[in-house]
């Protein structure tokens, strides 16, 4: 999670309001009136980064047990976007044509999201882009991480034919369409 979650910066805030008050090597001391209005300003950024991230959350997770069923995203996170963004990516239809497109958004959230890789957008982003050996390894690491996952994925794209990932998955072994762990590796 990032430094600036919201437990963290309460923590900060309540470590900085309880520090002992040093002595100024110059006598320009703040006053408790300041410090009051600090103190407050810095609750209301605690609350307001709390609540937006509680919002994104809950989309996210509404999102999730929904089976990924189509979901608008009414007001945009603004300390949490990538709960928002992974939304919008999971329901675009990546492809050859668009994958450029929408490539930033893959490696952002990649980089960044770890409640949920985008994992299936950038082996999609890897295929269209002929990026083999990435996309090889990507696929070993998701049968590895979410092997049901990974199967999941492998029957799509061999239900429907659409193109490049339908004709990337038929070169694969065996064992990593299976998810035969330890025999995909070897391959």
């Amino acid at each position: 999670y990032p430094l600036w979650y919201a437990t963290s910066l309460f923590a900060f805030v309540v470590a900085v309001a309880l520090l002992p008050e040093p002595k100024p090597l110059l006598s320009m001391s703040l006053g408790a009136g300041f410090k009051k209005i600090f103190f407050a300003f810095a609750l209301a950024i605690f609350i307001w980064i709390y609540v937006d991230q509680m919002a994104g959350f809950d989309r996210f997770m509404r999102f999730h047990l929904s089976n990924h069923e189509s979901m608008s995203v009414e007001e945009k996170s603004w300390w949490f976007s990538p709960y928002d963004d992974y939304i919008e990516l999971q329901q675009i239809q990546l492809n050859a044509i668009n994958i450029a497109q929408h490539q930033h958004q893959i490696i952002n959230l990649t980089n960044y999201f770890t409640m949920a890789i985008p994992f299936h957008a950038l082996l999609k982003m890897y295929v269209f882009q002929h990026q083999w050996s990435q996309a090889r390894g990507l696929a070993e690491r998701m049968c590895e991480l979410d092997p049901t996952g990974w199967r999941k994925i492998v029957a799509i794209h061999q239900l429907h034919h659409d193109g490049e990932m339908h004709d990337w998955i038929k070169q694969q072994p065996l064992p990593l369409l299976q998810c035969n762990a330890k025999q995909g590796k070897q391959n």
